[in-house]
């Protein structure tokens, strides 16, 4: 697969998806923590990437190279290789933290987004806010997430699978870190992407999908659950 919507803006791969205002935003084509050599929308284990709690601001430096750290919420991406795919990160995460981010941790404002210090993105990104994932959402249709692999199956070495965006965006479905523990569920058979706008203060905005659906990203869960993390430009 390859599309002329992928593009390198300062040695970061982008991704360019029409919104439901005409215009367009340009996202990191990798998750955070995913190996940025990787052909980003060939599914592989290289892309799925870390996961972390919602309005935590995770390791400093290369999340890629990063460890899981329960106290900051944060569940490193796979260990596995392409010859031995099995030590996956799927365990538990020690310490997996019970304190909720504060209101406004990743942005304040919803219509004029500002970053801010604890935003995990690299210079020049940022969480996405909610009413930009809703604007792709429009503007593409849930029949326009295209499916990527045929195996949804629920499995830690699973990287078969996701959803193209606008023939650009490839989302993996990395499943998500559990509010409890921080162990690994859904793997290969759902993908959940951060916003980043709280609501209420315990709560927080995401956007979900499977095999056949795309949940609405008006959508609000517990923020102490890991979930990815794919930013945009500022």
């Amino acid at each position: 697969m390859c599309s002329s919507d992928l593009s390198t803006t300062e040695s970061i791969v982008t991704a360019t998806v029409p919104t439901s205002t005409g215009g367009k935003l340009v996202f990191m084509a990798h998750n955070l923590g995913a190996d940025t050599s990787a052909d980003p929308i060939v599914p592989s284990w290289k892309l799925n990437g870390a996961y972390i709690q919602w309005g935590k601001r995770g390791p400093t430096g290369n999340w890629a190279n990063a460890v899981s750290n329960g106290a900051s919420g944060f569940a490193a991406a796979p260990l596995s290789d392409v010859n031995n795919p099995v030590a996956t990160n799927s365990d538990p995460v020690s310490g997996w933290s019970a304190v909720t981010a504060s209101a406004g941790a990743w942005n304040v404002t919803e219509s004029t987004p500002i970053k801010t210090a604890n935003d995990p993105c690299p210079a020049g990104f940022r969480v996405p806010t909610r009413n930009e994932w809703v604007s792709i959402y429009i503007t593409t249709p849930v029949s326009n997430w295209v499916n990527i692999g045929s195996t949804w199956t629920d499995s830690p070495i699973n990287y078969s699978t996701g959803k193209l965006v606008s023939g650009s965006l490839y989302l993996p479905a990395a499943g998500y870190r559990d509010v409890n523990n921080g162990s690994l569920g859904g793997r290969g058979s759902s993908g959940s992407y951060w916003s980043s706008t709280q609501d209420p203060s315990t709560f927080a905005y995401r956007v979900t999908f499977n095999t056949g659906n795309v949940i609405y990203p008006d959508y609000i869960t517990i923020s102490r659950y890991g979930f990815s993390v794919r930013c945009v430009s500022e």
